[in-house]
C-alpha cells in the first residue's frame, strides 16, 4: 500500500458508494463499490464491509474524503434521513486511516461540477453562465449546495435549502399541503415534496387513491399512463419553483444543475416545459431567472468525483 492511495464514499440514505482510487490526474471510476446504506446499523458496520469488498486490512497509508447526505459541522455529521452519525476524527483512528475528511454531499457535487462538466447532460434552457451556481439533488432526500468560480479559484458553500418550508401556490396545491400536515405535522418542508417518498404521495394525492413506490409511479409514467403524467407534470412545476427560490436567494444566475435519483428515473420523462414554468413564476423578479441556464444530469458519480477533487486539493 502506497501514501498515495484515496478511498472516496458517497454515503446517502438509499445507496453509499466507494472507491480506492490513486492521487492521479484523472478521476477513473473503475472498481466502484455500491452497498445498501440502510443494511448496516452504523458508519463502522459500513466501513468495515467496504474494507472486505476492497480487500483493505486497515487505513494505513489511505486518505479517506466521505461525502455525506446531511449538514458537516467540524468533521462531524448525521445523516438526515439515516440515524447514523460520522466523526471524521473517530473514524481515522478506528481504521487507521492517515487522515479522514467529511463534507456535504451535494458540497462534493459542486466540486465536481466546478471541475468538469459531466459528459451526459440535458440542457433545458442555455444560459450566460456567469455568476454563481446552484445543484440541487432530489432522491431519498433534497440536497443542494451553490458554487462559483474565478480562474482557479473555488468557492463551494454547502445548503440545507430542502428543509426551508413548502409554499403551496395554487387550490390543488393547498390540497397536496394539508394531506401532508395530516402525516408529518404542520411545517411541510420542500423535502417532504420533492424527495422519491414525495413523488408517491403527490401521485396518491392526485389519484385519490393509495399510494404506491416511486419507482412504479415512474414506471406509469414511462408507459406513457396518463395519471401519472400529469404527477410527473405537477412535480416538475413544483421544482422549478423550488429551484427559482434558490436562484433567488443566493443569487445564483450563473445556472442551475439538476441531479438525483428520481431524475434519473424519469429520464425523458421529465417534463421540462412545466420545470421553466415553475422557475420562472417569480412575479416582478420573473425577468431575473431569464437568463439563467438549467442543466440536468442523470451521472450519479458527482458525489465520488467531487469528494476524490476535493480530496487531492487539500494536497
Amino acid at each position: 500500500m502506497t501514501k498515495a492511495q484515496i478511498l472516496v464514499a458517497d454515503l446517502g440514505g438509499t445507496h453509499a458508494r466507494f472507491l480506492l482510487t490513486g492521487d492521479t490526474q484523472r478521476f477513473a471510476s473503475d472498481g466502484l463499490l455500491e452497498l445498501p446504506s440502510a443494511d448496516f446499523k452504523d458508519m463502522d458496520s459500513l466501513v468495515a464491509e467496504a474494507f472486505k469488498r476492497l480487500k483493505l486490512q486497515d487505513g494505513q497509508g489511505v486518505r479517506a474524503m466521505i461525502a455525506v447526505a446531511g449538514p458537516v459541522r467540524e468533521g462531524r455529521a448525521k445523516l438526515t434521513n439515516l440515524s447514523w452519525s460520522i466523526d471524521a476524527a473517530k473514524l481515522k483512528g478506528r481504521f487507521s486511516f492517515e487522515s479522514v475528511g467529511v463534507l456535504n454531499d451535494l458540497a462534493a457535487a459542486a466540486w465536481a461540477l466546478s471541475d468538469a462538466i459531466p459528459s451526459e447532460h440535458r440542457e433545458l434552457r442555455h444560459g450566460n453562465g456567469q455568476g454563481r451556481h446552484v445543484v440541487i439533488s432530489v432522491s431519498t432526500g433534497v440536497g443542494t449546495a451553490y458554487w462559483s468560480k474565478t480562474g482557479e479559484q473555488v468557492q463551494v458553500d454547502a445548503a440545507e435549502g430542502g428543509h426551508a418550508g413548502f409554499a403551496a401556490m395554487d387550490e390543488w396545491a393547498e390540497g397536496f399541503l394539508k394531506d401532508l400536515q395530516r402525516q408529518h405535522g404542520a411545517r411541510i418542508s420542500w423535502e417532504r415534496v420533492l424527495s422519491g417518498s414525495g413523488l408517491a404521495a403527490m401521485d396518491a394525492h392526485l389519484r385519490h387513491g393509495e399510494a404506491l413506490p416511486a419507482a412504479e409511479v415512474t414506471r406509469r409514467a414511462k408507459a406513457g399512463e396518463a395519471e401519472a403524467l400529469r404527477t410527473v407534470r405537477h412535480y416538475t412545476q413544483l421544482l422549478g419553483a423550488f429551484a427559482g427560490d434558490l436562484v433567488l436567494a443566493a443569487p445564483a444566475t450563473g445556472g442551475v444543475w439538476l441531479m438525483g435519483g428520481v431524475l434519473a428515473g424519469l429520464g425523458d420523462r421529465f417534463d421540462g416545459e412545466a420545470f421553466l414554468k415553475g422557475f420562472d413564476d417569480k412575479g416582478r423578479l420573473s425577468g431575473q431567472l431569464a437568463g439563467v441556464a438549467v442543466t440536468l444530469t442523470p451521472d450519479d458519480r458527482l458525489g465520488l468525483r467531487g469528494a476524490w477533487v476535493f480530496a487531492r486539493r487539500q494536497t
